[in-house]
């Protein structure tokens, strides 16, 4: 007989046992306690044949519902079917495990995605206190920390799920590369930025326009446009490693914008609503300007390589615009087809952001579908 029929047969006299005991035990019969006793006895040796069992005959898996590594990643918990001598035989594998990645990307994103005050609460949380404990000691309430913890926690996740998604891209060790033309990589770098973040960043580094070009363009002040991207910089901070990163698949990305962009049905006007009127202005407080992680981004783009340097200040290498010229020439001639003059025509101009942004919001929605 093989141990698995032994096993089996094992367990089976055990229930026959534990049924009879269960009876005794509603009828009244003897000592109740000694009973009990027994019966837990024979409850835990159940439990060893069980496990034995799934040793012996891993046929049976056990679902698990699916985490942000992805449908392959830790579905099915194979390590229990597992003896010590398979495991102890197992041969190691060369470079980094998917398991290491995984906790490489938790921890990156737990030093660099939360604020200073998230991580002050997520400390005090981690030590096993609650919200309303740590907001009692420092004089807060309860439900704004329990917001913070909640929003901390939400930003390591997001920010975790994007570095994994980049790390598993990578083809050898190194330099982090962030290919846009591979979709999971562009889906996680969209999903860490909000669309106007994308547009600016798209048009400084890949079509590699001035501030003021960018201004000009779509209407706006290139100082806004400066806090965007220095704003979008400082959140991709929290998925990039080490001080130097190469981005690739500029040309992937823009053909995805010119085909999404003759996709795109014409607009009707709608119209004109009524104006509210104007409130009183409140002053704005500056806000403090971050000093940006002293990082090298080396782009790739047809073949030519050109460096950004970050830090206190977003220095370019010179160079004129390195894009194929097909996206701006299209709305350029979007603009130039728009009927009237003077202010009509300033006014589709200004809607060319909003279209560009539309754009952006629809390729991210194809990738990952949020």
């Amino acid at each position: 007989m093989s141990e698995a029929r032994e096993v089996r047969a094992r367990a089976r006299a055990l229930r026959e046992q534990r049924g009879a005991l269960e009876a005794r035990l509603a009828a009244g019969e003897g000592d109740a306690r000694a009973l009990r006793l027994e019966l837990a006895r024979l409850k835990e040796e159940l439990a060893d044949c069980a496990h034995r069992l799934k040793e012996l005959e891993p046929r049976h898996r056990v679902s698990h519902g699916t985490t942000w590594a992805g449908v392959d990643g830790w579905k099915w918990d194979r390590l229990q079917y597992q003896t010590w001598a398979e495991l102890e035989g197992a041969e190691e594998p060369e470079g980094p495990t998917r398991h290491d990645r995984m906790r490489l990307a938790a921890r990156t994103a737990r030093e660099r995605a939360v604020t200073e005050k998230q991580g002050e609460y997520l400390s005090q949380v981690e030590k096993g206190r609650s919200a309303a404990q740590a907001a009692r000691e420092a004089g807060r309430d309860p439900s704004a920390v329990a917001r913070t913890v909640r929003r901390g926690k939400a930003r390591i996740a997001r920010d975790a799920k994007a570095l994994f998604a980049i790390l598993e891209a990578q083809e050898r060790p190194g330099p982090l590369v962030l290919d846009l033309a591979e979709p999971a990589v562009l889906g996680a770098v969209l999903s860490l930025l909000t669309p106007r973040q994308q547009l600016y960043l798209y048009l400084y580094y890949g079509e590699w326009l001035s501030l003021r070009e960018i201004g000009r363009l779509l209407r706006v002040d290139h100082a806004s446009v400066l806090r965007s991207i220095r704003c979008a910089l400082e959140r991709l901070e929290a998925v990039t490693l080490g001080t130097g990163v190469e981005v690739r698949g500029l040309e992937a990305l823009e053909e995805a914008l010119v085909a999404h962009f003759h996709a795109l049905e014409p607009e009707e006007e709608a119209p004109p609503r009524p104006k509210a009127p104007a409130a009183a202005a409140q002053p704005r407080k500056p806000m403090p300007a971050h000093p940006l992680r002293a990082l090298v981004l080396r782009l790739v783009r047809g073949g030519e390589a050109r460096t950004a340097r970050l830090g206190d200040s977003l220095a370019r290498t010179e160079g004129p615009r390195w894009g194929s010229g097909r996206l701006l020439s299209a709305l350029e001639e979007w603009v130039e087809q728009a009927p009237g003059r003077g202010r009509e025509k300033e006014s589709r101009r200004q809607k060319l952001g909003r279209l560009l942004v539309k754009i952006l919001r629809k390729i991210r929605e194809e990738l990952i579908g949020c």
